[in-house]
């Protein structure tokens, strides 16, 4: 998966339209939570720990998720799964964890 670094930077945030998700989705909308972000690039580019270190990760693994990549460890739904459970809970940090592990193992744009 590619890390939240490799989707901020050209072309590869442009490359979000090919996994069905877009600039302006909102992360509240995308992850069913009730989150500080607005937008995924918002999310995405968040600096910081905590609620930020899992923002920056989910939005990342949600893409790597999504068609056309398929070798990422979690479906999207899962990715969903684990962020809605993660701002449930307020310990956003074991999510982080599982989800950054996965998002180093290899940008699928490159």
């Amino acid at each position: 998966g590619g890390t939240p670094g490799d989707w901020q930077q050209p072309p590869h945030c442009d490359s979000g339209g090919a996994t069905g998700y877009d600039p302006g989705d909102r992360v509240e909308v995308v992850f069913g939570v009730d989150s500080s972000f607005n937008t995924l690039p918002d999310g995405v580019e968040a600096k910081g720990g905590g609620e930020q270190a899992l923002a920056r990760h989910a939005v990342a693994a949600v893409l790597n998720a999504s068609p056309p990549y398929d070798s990422y460890e979690y479906s999207a739904a899962q990715v969903m799964a684990l962020v809605q459970d993660a701002y449930a809970s307020g310990y956003f940090e074991g999510a982080k964890n599982m989800l950054e592990e996965q998002n180093e193992t290899g940008c699928p744009l490159d």
